[in-house]
């Protein structure tokens, strides 16, 4: 059975993922130090001397009440931002929605188009023809429920990802030949294993390949998120925990054909995972400015999904004719990293604007292997299926 290796493209997200945590973990060495930019009171000399308490406040969060750290710095009473002052200790909950555009490329572990040979007197070259995907267009969409006091909010997300793209070759030169993963040829080749029973025999091929691989990822997230505060009103975190169900769908196809255009041989690959499973996430904001509109953050998940993994795959070949077809499903438990790094800019009282790079990869989804009839073996050095690319993210509260 030949196996089809249509994805190779080796991505480290696990670097991006580091880059989150040292924002974070430099987050946590700062707090720990007063901000120059919000006034030293003394706690004593106000009227929250029997009872201090003070009101942190996030775009997007909601409010939460507190005990005041001592010696910490905080704002006036009335002034607008992540850290207020207010003898109130109620706080009203709130809806809210928002989307994201996001311009995003898939990559793969093993992503070879097909491979393109050439046989001289005394040497054998072979080289893999990669399919590059470019970015595309996608979408992602929010909306849930902030409770009061800042005790956290609730939220629903769902995610499109998707990345299609194409490679062609035809009329290959004397002595040089094209193999796609299923072992069909363009142009004549010789079969070089002395194990095979067609060693040293020419084996003729069609005149032009087109192959294609396309990949859909559906994803659904319920996540709750709660808020914590460091020393320094500047620094907030965020964790979270939650669930997520993923449907993905992968295909690969090569068409070759005659010198008249018509079929000659070809095959085609697909893979679709259906998992669901939990899902955690940390995420650090730094605030700047008087009024705190400006931030930076640092995102990061992780999750591990559990389902089923189905393989389709087909060949057929016109001389002699022949068609060929498995399919299998099999139990698969799926890892998921994913990051994110940007900034936000909220635009009055209810509007926050954010924009950014992300950063996800599915491990053990690269869909790798294939044997491109003996002539071809691909460095299989990871198996994950990766996105990256800007978001760019409005959010309304009401």
């Amino acid at each position: 059975m030949a196996v089809t290796q249509f994805m190779k493209r080796y991505s480290q997200p696990t670097v991006w993922l580091l880059a989150a945590a040292f924002l974070v973990a430099g987050g946590a060495i700062h707090a720990q130090q007063p901000s120059d930019a919000s006034p030293s009171v003394d706690v004593s000399e106000t009227h929250f001397r029997d009872a201090p308490e003070f009101r942190a406040t996030f775009p997007g969060m909601g409010s939460r009440t507190d005990n005041w750290p001592e010696g910490a710095p905080i704002q006036e009473e009335g002034s607008v931002g992540y850290c207020q002052i207010c003898a109130d200790s109620e706080c009203e909950a709130d809806f809210f929605v928002g989307a994201d555009y996001l311009f995003v490329r898939p990559h793969f572990s093993e992503a070879v188009a097909f491979a393109q040979g050439t046989l001289g007197a005394s040497s054998f070259d072979v080289v893999g023809r990669d399919l590059d995907f470019g970015y595309d267009s996608s979408l992602r969409a929010f909306a849930g429920y902030r409770f009061g006091n800042g005790d956290g909010e609730l939220r629903f997300t769902f995610w499109h990802l998707s990345g299609e793209t194409s490679a062609d070759a035809a009329n290959p030169g004397a002595g040089q030949f094209i193999v796609d993963p299923f072992g069909n040829v363009v142009g004549t080749a010789i079969v070089l294993d002395p194990n095979s029973a067609l060693f040293g025999t020419p084996i003729v091929g069609g005149e032009a390949i087109h192959t294609e691989a396309r990949v859909d990822a559906n994803i659904c997230d319920l996540d709750f998120a709660v808020p914590w505060v460091a020393h320094n009103p500047n620094w907030t975190f965020l964790t979270s925990i939650g669930i997520r169900v993923a449907d993905i769908d992968q295909f690969y196809e090569s068409v070759i054909v005659d010198g008249a255009g018509d079929f000659f041989s070809g095959g085609d690959f697909s893979v679709d995972f259906i998992g669901v499973g939990p899902r955690v996430g940390l995420e650090s904001r730094r605030y700047f400015g008087d009024n705190r509109r400006l931030s930076l953050f640092a995102k990061a998940h992780g999750a591990l999904l559990v389902g089923d993994y189905d393989v389709r795959f087909s060949q057929t070949t016109t001389a002699p004719p022949f068609q060929a077809s498995q399919t299998s499903t099999a139990a698969r438990t799926i890892p998921v990293t994913e990051t994110e790094l940007g900034a936000t800019c909220r635009i009055g009282d209810s509007f926050n604007l954010s924009t950014g790079w992300l950063f996800q990869a599915w491990y053990d989804m690269g869909t790798s292997g294939g044997k491109f009839g003996g002539f071809f073996s691909g460095a299989d050095d990871a198996n994950i299926m990766s996105f990256d690319g800007l978001f760019v993210r409005g959010e309304f509260g009401f």
